[in-house]
């Protein structure tokens, strides 16, 4: 499956001015638009009736009750040089969550043709994330805390967030250790509070490569495997997202073999 990036978007989104849904066989795309109806305004007749529609004939369309990929593409309008989102994620939240039966998918992927930011606080509760083994959502700044996301049920990670502290590692770190389903998870961040204090929190480095880039290992209880931790916090004049990632491994592939 194709992540949907600013450079081949077109293959599945035209100028979409409401939400809909598209089959590809075993992908569904969706794509949302911050000019749809208010959430307020879906309790007009014209506006429910349209709403529905839209719901139950192209969503509904493929009756699988699991997927490889559900794919939400966002249309941002820019109304006076601001962008609107107000409810948006609360509104795909009800929109996924409307479907019968419920429908499963194995990869969660969020696209856009421009860089926004947005909240997936309603997103996160829905049945299409909580049963979705890979979460990829690299060209949109979420800005929900990565402690509020519901993520850790996830094997395989790829997101740019807002902003990363020092406690989110260490929580990150305490229950991903826990996991039996991780795998790997890569976690850009724009802002960061990471500080000396992390390493109180989850113990000195392994190794420090730079100023900039630690490593760590932490030992998974009852196996023979590692998470491999890299932190990288270098920024070129403060345009590029800095680098958290946690990774399964053997132990044959750490120092400790």
């Amino acid at each position: 499956m194709e992540i949907v990036d600013p450079e081949n978007s077109e293959r599945f989104l035209n100028e979409f001015k409401s939400e809909k849904a598209i089959n590809y066989g075993n992908l569904i795309s969706i794509s949302f638009s911050n000019q749809m109806p208010q959430t307020t305004d879906l309790d007009k007749p014209d506006n429910q009736s349209n709403y529905n529609v839209l719901t139950s004939r192209d969503f509904e369309k493929n009756q699988s009750e699991r997927i490889e990929e559900l794919l939400i593409l966002f249309q941002v309008i820019i109304n006076n040089d601001s962008v609107i989102m107000d409810d948006l994620s609360e509104r795909i939240g009800k929109f996924l969550e409307g479907r019968e039966p419920t429908l499963k998918t194995k990869k969660f992927s969020m696209g856009s043709k421009k860089e926004f930011r947005f909240e997936v606080d309603q997103i996160s509760q829905t049945k299409q994330w909580k049963s979705a083994e890979q979460l990829i959502s690299k060209y949109l700044t979420i800005k929900t805390p990565i402690q509020e996301m519901n993520v850790l049920h996830f094997a395989d990670l790829e997101i740019l967030v807002k902003a990363l502290s020092s406690e989110d590692v260490a929580y990150l770190k305490t229950n991903l250790l826990k996991s039996s389903s991780f795998q790997k998870f890569k976690i850009s961040f724009l802002e960061s509070t990471v500080d000396e204090s992390l390493h109180t929190l989850i113990g000195q480095p392994y190794r420090i490569v730079s100023d900039s880039k630690k490593v760590w290992y932490f030992r998974i209880p009852n196996t023979d495997c590692y998470i491999h931790v890299v932190l990288n916090t270098h920024d070129v004049d403060n345009k590029n997202p800095k680098v958290i990632t946690f990774k399964r491994v053997a132990k044959e592939d750490t120092p400790f073999n």
